[in-house]
């Protein structure tokens, strides 16, 4: 039998994903229906984050020119900030250094 969180860290973890659930909807992310894959664009460029390698999701459509970035998500809202402000990242949604 697993470990049981206590329920402050279940609620601060529901409050994330409500905060990311609202973010998404004012920047008009797009999700799948699970949620783990999320879609935007900034600019011309478009962008799919996820937290499995794009080989691994079953993604139809998504074409070349998208970048594509492994990362949970509760980084989404950080690495989304970051490509608004210029910020370079690596394939895991790291600032470049």
């Amino acid at each position: 039998m697993g470990k049981k969180l206590p329920r402050t860290q279940i609620k601060s973890f529901l409050d994330t994903i409500d905060e990311i659930e609202n973010f998404c909807v004012e920047n008009s992310i797009k999700t799948n229906k699970s949620g783990d894959n999320y879609y935007f664009n900034i600019g011309e460029q478009k962008y799919h984050i996820s937290d499995r390698p794009v080989e691994i999701n079953d993604i139809d459509g998504i074409q070349e020119s998208t970048i594509h970035i492994i990362a949970g998500k509760t980084r989404l809202i950080n690495i989304y900030n970051n490509l608004k402000d210029g910020i370079l990242l690596d394939s895991r949604g790291f600032p470049k250094v």
